[in-house]
């Protein structure tokens, strides 16, 4: 293929991907897979802190991704509408504590840091990262998915509404209160283990 040629191929746009998958064309679901598997296990994990469970939702959005390609609106991005579909499926798959959000400790861990950190670095950070998760476990998982979409994957709130197929004001509400709730935990001074000295 000449360079002319190369140029000219250009990817194929989202909202077209959707629209053949939506006729039948599975080749359409692969390409949408491969720009968004990543993300798709990446906040399946973070909703749920266990890898294997992960990986199962993000097989499991993929394969739903393709029968509701055709309530495909074409008004939100199809990442944001995507991350709804895991977001249904997470909320699905909490049947047990074992299974209850660990949230942010993968972010912590793929954060890069500027400079090569201490072991006192280390401790702290770790330990902030678990006050983090047990804070966010304490929220309903309507609230903890909310947060996530909005504050960790950078969706807008009109893109949660559209994802989680719920009002916008029930977007802000429950933004609003789980991070009030958030504060509130993270607020107190961290229990010592092993109790008093």
């Amino acid at each position: 293929m000449s360079a002319q040629a190369a140029r000219k191929i250009r990817p194929v746009a989202d909202v077209e991907l959707m629209r053949q998958l939506a006729s039948g064309d599975l080749t359409a679901l692969g390409q949408l897979y491969d720009r968004y598997s990543d993300d798709v296990r990446r906040f399946a994990y973070r909703a749920t802190g266990r890898a294997e469970v992960a990986d199962d939702i993000a097989h499991d959005a993929f394969l739903a991704l393709a029968g509701a390609a055709e309530r495909y609106d074409g008004e939100h991005p199809v990442r944001s509408f995507l991350l709804g579909i895991v977001a249904k499926l997470v909320l699905r798959r909490k049947r047990s504590l074992a299974q209850r959000l660990r949230s942010l400790a993968l972010f912590g861990a793929t954060t890069e840091r500027a400079s090569e950190p201490t072991p006192e670095d280390e401790t702290g950070s770790r330990l902030e990262l678990e006050r983090f998760s047990m804070a966010l476990d304490r929220l309903s998982p309507a609230k903890r998915l909310v947060v996530l979409l909005c504050d960790v994957e950078g969706l807008s709130g009109e893109q949660v509404a559209g994802a989680l197929d719920i009002p916008l004001g029930t977007v802000w509400t429950r933004l609003h209160y789980g991070r009030r709730e958030l504060r509130k935990v993270l607020a107190r001074p961290p229990r010592a283990k092993g109790g008093a000295a």
